[in-house]
């Protein structure tokens, strides 16, 4: 981990309990999609959001592609599950 100066940084014991508990979920549950809701509700006290999305990139193709959105809902194409945008001018890039 890194502070914001870039510099390295301990995890404080929150953190830490925080992370364990991402990574317990992450393996107890075969359903990606629980995985998704449970990992959204953790990180929320920790990084308040309106909308969380999961996005994935396909190297192959410079692609991304959303998997998972938690949170408020927006109307825009772009905001839907499965919706695919180039990398190139995204902020991923």
């Amino acid at each position: 981990m890194t502070d914001r100066n870039g510099d390295s940084a301990r995890p404080s014991p929150e953190e830490g309990l925080l992370m364990a508990e991402i990574s317990r979920v992450i393996t107890e549950s075969p359903d990606i999609e629980d995985v998704y809701a449970r990992f959204a509700e953790l990180v929320r006290p920790v990084i308040p959001f309106d909308r969380i999305d999961i996005v994935s990139l396909d190297r192959d193709t410079a692609m991304l592609r959303n998997e998972f959105t938690h949170g408020m809902e927006l109307q825009a194409e772009s905001a839907r599950h499965d919706y695919t945008r180039p990398l190139e001018g995204s902020i991923t890039e």
